[in-house]
Order: structure tokens, then sequence, then C-alpha cells
């Protein structure tokens, strides 16, 4: 049974975790991006035009809240910089009927990062 809260990759990522992942993307949802979203693609110097491909990234995060996949963070390969990464955490929810995927902001991390200095604290662990 998956319990509620944060699962990332490098930490604990059981087969169902990655099971109710893959089942909550396959829902054909309409991206939403946020005003936050537009202001950090500014500041990074990224452009506009790239953060649809932050929906279809390879998922490294996730939250579960009522046996539910209710958020993933994502990584891309950055649109601008070699060696680089986008990180977008995307909200999985349903307004007003419609699935939407609401892309909240993004942030820049190395491709060779390997999250050392992790926080596992902040995570469920095994079972």
């Amino acid at each position: 049974m998956v319990r509620d809260g944060t699962y990332n990759k490098a930490v604990y990522w059981p087969d169902e975790v990655d099971g109710m992942v893959k089942e909550a993307l396959q829902t054909k949802r309409t991206p939403h991006p946020t005003n936050h979203l537009f202001r950090r693609l500014q500041e990074h110097r990224l452009p506009e035009s790239c953060w649809p491909d932050f929906v279809k990234g390879r998922v490294v995060e996730c939250e579960v809240h009522g046996g539910e996949v209710t958020k993933v963070i994502t990584r891309t390969p950055s649109c601008k910089y070699p060696g680089e990464h986008n990180c977008a955490p995307i909200l999985l929810e349903n307004r007003d009927g419609e699935d939407v995927a609401v892309v909240k902001t993004v942030w820049i991390n190395r491709a060779s990062d390997n999250h050392a200095t992790i926080r596992r604290e902040n995570y469920i662990c095994g079972a």
C-alpha cells in the first residue's frame, strides 16, 4: 500500500508508486502555465516556448494524497544550456470537470547533479 507523502526516485520509489505515476500521466490533461513560471523562464533566459515539454519530462518526484498522485516534478534537458536540466513541479488537478496539469515554476539543475545533499527526512523512505 502506498502511503500519502512525497516520494523521490533518489530516496525510495516502489513499483506501486511508479504505476500510480504512469496511470496519472496517461490521463489526458490540458497544460496550464502560471504567471510565476513565465517570470522564472525570463529570469533563466529560457524561451517561453519550452515550457510544454516540462509536462513530458522524466518524473523524479511525486506527491501522493488520498491514494492519488497530485503533483510530480519532472526533469528535461535544458532547452538552452548544455549539461543542465529544467526541473518543473506540475500539479495534477481537476478543475470544473477538466483534467489539467498546472506547471508552477522552473529551476535549473546540472545534469550531473546526484542529489548528494538531499534531505531524506522530507520523503517517504522504505516500507
